[in-house]
């Protein structure tokens, strides 16, 4: 929790980090993020009403429905994550990276979806890899999922 809340200091703070090329908008969501991994949920949720207040930015109102997809999730509300993710338009989630298409899956886990959710965890990783940090995550909901269902002969596979 220390080197998390360091690096949330940095980011938000003064010196270097200010410049960091990070467009107003994208730095919000970030500090967003890191409030959630820290379990400040309510810090998130003030970064995602500052996205909202953005118009100088066309990506601001995305970056804020998945903070506040992201927020909710966090806080136990999997019903409201996975209604705020499915507002977004489906070619933004997949071009959107990996965070709104594994809380996605997640959200319809949580809801015991678990066909719906499959395909989700199954999209990873894109070709590209960026996505990669999922991976693990990823692969033990799979299973978990696969055993739930029935198929533990497919519960070990990539």
């Amino acid at each position: 929790d220390a080197e998390r809340a360091a690096a949330l200091r940095e980011l938000s703070g003064s010196g270097a980090a200010r410049t960091l090329p990070l467009a107003p908008a994208r730095r919000a969501y970030v500090e967003g993020m890191l409030h959630l991994r820290l379990g400040r949920a309510a810090a998130a949720a003030d970064r995602a009403g500052r996205l909202e207040q953005r118009d100088d930015d066309p990506a601001a109102a995305t970056l804020a429905r998945s903070l506040r997809a992201q927020t909710a999730l966090a806080e136990g509300s999997p019903g409201l994550a996975l209604a705020l993710l499915e507002r977004a338009p489906l070619e933004e989630v997949i071009a959107g990276g990996g965070a709104d298409r594994y809380a996605r899956a997640e959200a319809l886990f949580r809801l015991g979806r678990y066909e719906e959710a499959l395909p989700w965890y199954e999209s990873f990783p894109d070709p590209a890899g960026y996505d990669a940090v999922y991976l693990g995550p990823v692969l033990l909901r799979a299973g978990e999922i696969h055993e739930r269902l029935g198929r533990p002969a497919l519960a070990g596979e990539p």
